[in-house]
């Protein structure tokens, strides 16, 4: 046999043999012989083992649970909405709630904006190839 667990059963089976007396057929001795592992199942199993702690400590260290990154997600999309329905209700103007969504992602208080600056951003934003998208759609 040879294998390492194999060399442990082949001692159990030899320390019976030596301890019990042989009556018939014995059922145990039958089920202790043919309990034997072949080389090629050993290195499968060893190999598999070893794979399955690499996959594991691989997964513990470089995934987050996914609520945790499920969660960033859903406040980066829903920040922009609340925030474009929010101006929407105020102004009333779609145009004026994009200006606002984009400024609020570069780092702009759009409430704080001079109406000057809002015009020029609202005019430079009706001349854009985007805002000419949006209304053939509409």
């Amino acid at each position: 046999m040879g294998t390492r667990p194999n060399r442990v059963l082949d001692t159990a089976i030899n320390r019976v043999k030596k301890k019990s007396k042989k009556i018939g057929h014995d059922d145990i001795m039958a089920a202790m012989s043919e309990g034997g592992v072949g080389p090629d199942d050993y290195m499968r199993f060893r190999l598999t083992h070893r794979f399955d702690r690499l996959a594991q400590s691989l997964h513990e260290a470089t995934n987050k649970p996914q609520y945790e990154s499920g969660g960033a997600i859903l406040k980066m999309l829903s920040d922009p909405i609340d925030k474009y329905e929010e101006t929407i209700e105020k102004t009333g103007s779609a145009e004026e709630a994009k200006l606002a969504v984009l400024a609020d992602q570069m780092g702009v208080d759009y409430k704080k904006m001079p109406d000057s600056e809002k015009q020029s951003l609202l005019s430079m934003f009706a001349r854009s190839k985007f805002a000419r998208l949006f209304k053939k759609r509409k």
